[in-house]
């Protein structure tokens, strides 16, 4: 009797442990599920969000270039003009860029008016600051708030680095081709530009001339292909004198574009800033002497011009019209604080300027400068939202995808969560 009543209690107590584990498999089972089909919806979720930024401009569509208006109505960065899908605005991608805090950091006060610079180096270009667009807005106007996070970023899908190999006899410059994540690409179609003033000052400079006139602004072309390591040369025949060129490679590879640049002005050495206002085909040039330095700066006089891309390929350059052909920076004896607004087909290219300073004690040989008139040419990288690294966010979908803004190929990475993540699995 008592080895039966043990055998009877040992195999009910294995029925209950049966049972026990049935439910935990069970219950697991259908947390995972749950998980599961939690995961899927936030993908499908992040798929169908990420496209309608990518392919809807917004409401209104203009609403990049309208620097008056507060914030859209609907959130869209498309080109609404555009024929290709996933072609972006460059005005809505400009505008969330200053409104990124990568750039509010650097604001700068002239004239009693605050502006960013966009670039640091080869570049001085500045935007005022306006009317940015809030991170919690458009997470509102998305219909996430509350709800989701999201992070999107656009970097330029070919890095293209270019350094001057010699300018003994003529110049040539190394060009290397790298993808997104750094592997050289071979094969690489190469096109470069250079950009050179003439040897001389004459004729350069309507309403001006004599000493003060810089000079004419010229270039040539060159193409070449990349090896195995990703690297290609350009050379010209061109013959350049110091500070008075620069380079414009643009590289193809797979049907992917990207931008690469040298400029002879080293960053302490420029004179001028340029500043875009969104939505305007004018740009104003400001004295750089009257940001960075110190009284007294001198008088600089200049031409301008705009380099645009024409049907063949090539580059078109035009003289553009200005309000004067000089700036002041007002710091030195006798002089006014002046800047000059130039108007011509901003919406696209590069502006060259060649400029000399005189007078005050402040003299300088001829130099060209170039400013890319958008986001893409100037190869700039653009960061919105909540970052979910430094926010140790989980349960994280992330999508890319290849956009166009400008002609220019980036990368789209869109990074989309939960406010708060659900723990799945397990008893706690």
């Amino acid at each position: 009797m008592v080895s039966e009543m043990i055998d009877y209690i040992a195999a009910a107590v294995g029925i209950v442990i049966v049972f026990i584990g049935g439910v935990f498999i069970f219950g697991g089972m259908l947390t995972n599920g749950v998980a599961n089909l939690e995961q899927k919806n936030s993908i499908m979720q992040a798929q169908s969000l990420f496209d309608y930024i990518l392919l809807t401009p917004g409401y209104p569509s203009n609403w990049g270039s309208n620097s008056s208006l507060t914030a859209p109505k609907a959130f869209g960065l498309a080109n609404a003009q555009a024929t290709q899908p996933y072609t972006l605005s460059q005005a809505d991608v400009m505008r969330l860029l200053v409104s990124s805090s990568q750039f509010q950091k650097n604001a700068i006060q002239i004239g009693g008016k605050t502006y960013l610079n966009l670039t640091e180096g080869l570049f001085s270009i500045l935007v005022p600051v306006g009317k940015t667009i809030n991170y919690t807005y458009v997470k509102k106007v998305l219909g996430i708030y509350g709800s989701y996070e999201f992070y999107l970023s656009l970097t330029p899908a070919l890095n293209v680095s270019v350094h001057p190999v010699s300018t003994s006899q003529g110049v040539k410059f190394s060009v290397k081709v790298t993808n997104f994540f750094g592997a050289p690409l071979p094969l690489a179609t190469l096109t470069g530009s250079l950009i050179y003033l003439s040897q001389t000052s004459q004729g350069g400079c309507p309403n001006k001339n004599g000493a003060n006139c810089p000079s004419l602004i010229y270039y040539s072309t060159a193409t070449a292909t990349t090896n195995l390591s990703g690297v290609g040369i350009l050379s010209f025949n061109t013959q350049v004198q110091p500070q008075s060129y620069a380079l414009i490679v643009q590289a193809s590879s797979s049907n992917l574009i990207g931008y690469g640049y040298y400029s002879s002005v080293t960053p302490s050495h420029l004179e001028a800033y340029a500043l875009l206002q969104p939505g305007s085909d004018n740009v104003t040039l400001m004295q750089h002497c009257a940001v960075v330095t110190t009284a007294p700066c001198g008088v600089d006089y200049f031409n301008v011009s705009n380099l645009i891309q024409n049907n063949s390929g090539g580059f078109s350059i035009i003289n553009l019209t200005c309000t004067r052909y000089w700036i002041n920076g007002g710091k030195g004896v006798g002089n006014v604080h002046s800047n000059s607004t130039c108007s011509g087909l901003l919406y696209n290219g590069f502006l060259l300027v060649s400029i000399k300073q005189t007078g005050n004690g402040q003299q300088s040989n001829t130099i060209l400068e170039i400013f890319p008139l958008n986001v893409a040419f100037a190869n700039l990288f653009v960061n919105f939202g909540l970052n979910p690294v430094s926010t140790h966010a989980i349960s994280v979908t992330t999508l890319t995808r290849v956009v166009v803004i400008s002609g220019v190929s980036y990368i789209a990475t869109f990074a989309y969560w939960p406010d708060q993540a659900q723990a799945y699995g397990g008893l706690s």
